[in-house]
């Protein structure tokens, strides 16, 4: 049985893969079908191509395309390839979107045959029309398209959920404002564990780590802001009620879920790994930074608050560490609950601070 954040991938992929194609295949009809239309001779295949057919085809191609990559994405979701290179994933998979696309064309031509839209004799005179160069052409576009597809899926993960549009469209070139919530967290015991396990072993252990982190951000409608070494950021926005404890629950959550995983990272890793954190919101600037390597960053006291409370954390052998602006909108709710508070003059910081240390309440917390 999928999980629900697979399956809120896979609807996603298929979606974004199913609009891509459908503009594609458009692209293709206007170029190189309607502006030659004019010069055809009368018959069936200009008869086709003007047909209001032609649009309920590109569509029917366009949704099932998106299903099939959706699927053949899913399908392939396996560490054998994930972990390979971006080249190689994208190859791989490539081919098994131009494998399916014949399937999907079939089906099409054999569903327009069924309800008796296209004749099959009239079929037999449409592709005896089509000369080979015309449907070697049609080959390549169509190969063009599923890898650019397949890339631009790549790249969306690479950059995070919605900023590859932001960067496409240029919505942070200019600095924005925006109240954003911050949970900092890092491995237990990392220079230990290093040192155990060699550091191709760790690698890989730190990779499976952030693996089990992905549901977990999906389901909480987070972001995965950076990975440096075996600390992560995540991030919210922090308009609207429950985004304080929508990270509060990400993190328990995330305890969670490497708890019940127990048992196979002992047997692979020989340790269970355990994470603490530091949450704090606040205002921050949001702006696109870099020239040869672009990226969305984060500029406020808020990272740095955040990041702070990990290091507190570290030096009292805490668990989570949450700032009064989380910590007194959450300390209320049946789902955690305060193992103690404090006032802490933090490093850099001129004025003390209230913490405030939280755990597992006694009601689950499993739902955002």
């Amino acid at each position: 049985m999928p999980t629900p954040w697979r399956l809120r991938i896979f609807f996603r992929e298929s979606a974004f893969a199913a609009v891509a194609f459908t503009i594609a295949i458009y692209l293709y009809t206007l170029t190189a079908n309607w502006g030659v239309q004019d010069y055809l001779a009368e018959g069936p295949l200009k008869d086709y191509l003007s047909h209001p057919a032609v649009h309920v085809e590109n569509v029917m191609a366009g949704v099932m395309f998106g299903v099939l990559l959706g699927l053949v994405n899913w399908l392939t979701e396996r560490v054998w390839l994930t972990s390979r290179s971006l080249g190689l994933v994208v190859l791989v998979r490539s081919a098994l979107y131009l494998a399916g696309l014949g399937f999907v064309f079939v089906a099409v031509v054999a569903l327009f045959i069924l309800t008796r839209i296209l004749p099959v004799d009239t079929l037999r005179e449409i592709v005896g029309a089509f000369s080979p160069r015309y449907l070697f052409s049609i080959v390549i576009w169509l190969a063009a398209v599923g890898v650019g597809i397949n890339f631009l899926l790549e790249i969306r993960r690479m950059v995070g959920q919605g900023n590859l549009w932001r960067l496409l469209t240029g919505h942070y070139r200019r600095p924005r404002d925006e109240e954003r919530v911050f949970l900092f967290m890092d491995l237990v015991g990392s220079t230990g564990a290093a040192e155990r396990m060699g550091h191709e072993r760790y690698s890989q252990f730190i990779q499976a780590c952030f693996r089990d982190l992905t549901g977990v951000a999906l389901e909480s409608g987070g972001t995965i802001y950076q990975y440096v070494g075996d600390e992560v950021v995540m991030t919210w926005p922090a308009e609207g009620e429950g985004a304080r404890m929508r990270a509060v629950q990400a993190f328990f959550g995330y305890e969670r879920s490497l708890a019940e995983r127990g048992p196979w990272y002992l047997d692979k890793f020989g340790m269970v790994p355990v994470f603490r954190g530091g949450i704090d919101v606040g205002s921050v600037i949001a702006t696109e930074v870099g020239e040869l390597t672009r990226a969305i960053a984060y500029h406020g006291d808020v990272l740095n608050t955040a990041s702070r409370l990990l290091d507190l954390c570290k030096e009292r052998e805490g668990r989570l560490l949450v700032s009064e602006g989380v910590g007194g909108q959450v300390m209320d709710d049946a789902t955690v609950m305060v193992g103690w508070q404090d006032e802490v003059r933090m490093k850099g910081k001129e004025s003390a601070t209230r913490v405030f240390s939280l755990e597992p309440g006694g009601k689950d917390i499993g739902g955002a």
